[in-house]
């Protein structure tokens, strides 16, 4: 039987033959991703004294959005931090923090990396330190549609009686994945 126009509530079909199906609008999940990778190790040095407050942009990536919410995953093989200061609890504190940026808003922060003690033997100096995942993913809801620029910059903070500090990060990758709720 060939119907015109029908109004179904609910049904039942075993096997269909279909040559033009609308279905209503965000009714069926497309997700759509952008990445961006690295595969070079990336670096920064400061070899000044003194209080310091440094970032170092490792990945960025620039989609359009349809406004539904974003996984961001960011993923890194190694994680860099060098110091050639003594340290000291109140004045030579070092703290690597990976940062997530939409835009030139601050989103998220992760401490990745942080220097627990140095000590000396025999005039030789050595430092514990103490690293954590270089994997971290966050859910955006920011429900705003068009482009989108996410960033993920180092960022090291270091007390008065540090110096020569070097951090960085090897094979970094970013991931945004938008999906329906």
């Amino acid at each position: 039987a060939k119907i015109g126009d029908a109004a179904i509530t609910n049904a039942k079909i075993g096997d269909a033959a279909i040559t033009t199906l609308k279905i209503g609008e965000n009714q069926v999940t497309v997700p759509s991703a952008t990445s961006a990778d690295g595969d070079v190790t990336t670096y920064w040095q400061d070899t000044s004294t003194g209080a310091k407050s440094n970032s170092l942009t490792v990945l960025s990536l620039t989609y359009t959005s349809s406004g539904q919410p974003v996984t961001i995953s960011f993923t890194c093989n190694d994680i860099i931090l060098q110091t050639t200061s003594y340290f000291s609890p109140t004045q030579s504190y070092i703290r690597l923090y990976a940062d997530l940026y939409r835009g030139t808003s601050l989103i998220k922060s992760y401490q990745v990396a942080y220097v627990t003690k140095t000590y000396e033997e025999n005039y030789t100096r050595y430092w514990e330190y103490k690293f954590r995942t270089g994997v971290f993913t966050y859910l955006d809801n920011n429900t705003t549609t068009g482009s989108r620029t996410y960033e993920v910059k180092f960022r090291l903070v270091a007390g008065s009686r540090v110096f020569g500090d070097t951090f960085g990060v090897r094979d970094p990758t970013l991931l945004a994945l938008e999906v329906k709720r």
